[in-house]
């Protein structure tokens, strides 16, 4: 292959044309005609963005008073009042290990639901309630425990851990996508004007 690109430059050189001799050398020597692209990755289908996990809390039995905890990856959140803001829920999970601030958002109405949502798409830990932290109360008798659901559990981006400006190819149906997003949270656009 060198050879050739050698050969490529006298042929240049000898038509005088500077150019003709750059683009023969990067074609016959399987240089890159785009430059800062990397080599496209190949990919079963169509690459997929991923989703977020979205857990919701639901309050259960009207309580007017008493505490509840939720638990991450083993452990719990301190005691949260039965009607507790939504800025405090979310501080109270920013505080466990594994989530920290901007990994999280909470929205829903204190006291009756909360909503969890992952500002990063993909498969997380199950958000659980421990039954033994369950002290909900109504005029004082205890009430029915806050009900989970993990409505959306997330999905990982596929394929895993491409970087901005990567490219993947769909082998399967022939398109090259770029991520235009970023590692954890990947946007992909087909490149060019393919149908």
């Amino acid at each position: 292959m060198r050879r050739l690109g050698i050969f490529a430059l006298l042929l240049a050189m000898v038509s005088g044309r500077r150019w003709v001799s750059e683009m023969l050398i990067a074609l016959l020597s399987g240089g890159a005609v785009v430059q800062g692209v990397g080599e496209a990755q190949p990919y079963p289908g169509a690459p997929g963005a991923g989703t977020a996990n979205i857990t919701t809390i639901t309050i259960n039995g009207s309580p007017d008073g008493g505490t509840w905890r939720l638990t991450y990856q083993g452990v719990r959140t301190s005691a949260m009042a039965n009607n507790i803001s939504l800025a405090n829920c979310l501080a109270a999970l920013v505080a466990l290990p594994g989530i920290g601030a901007g990994m999280v958002v909470v929205t829903g109405t204190p006291g009756t639901s909360y909503v969890i949502t992952w500002q990063h798409v993909g498969a997380r830990g199950a958000l659980t309630i421990a039954a033994a932290d369950m002290l909900l109360t109504n005029t004082g008798t205890l009430t029915a425990a806050p009900g989970i659901v993990n409505g959306t559990p997330g999905v990982d981006p596929t394929p895993k851990g491409v970087i901005e400006g990567g490219l993947v190819q769909d082998i399967t149906n022939g398109y090259l996508y770029i991520n235009t997003g970023t590692v954890t949270d990947p946007t992909w656009t087909k490149v060019g004007a393919q149908s």
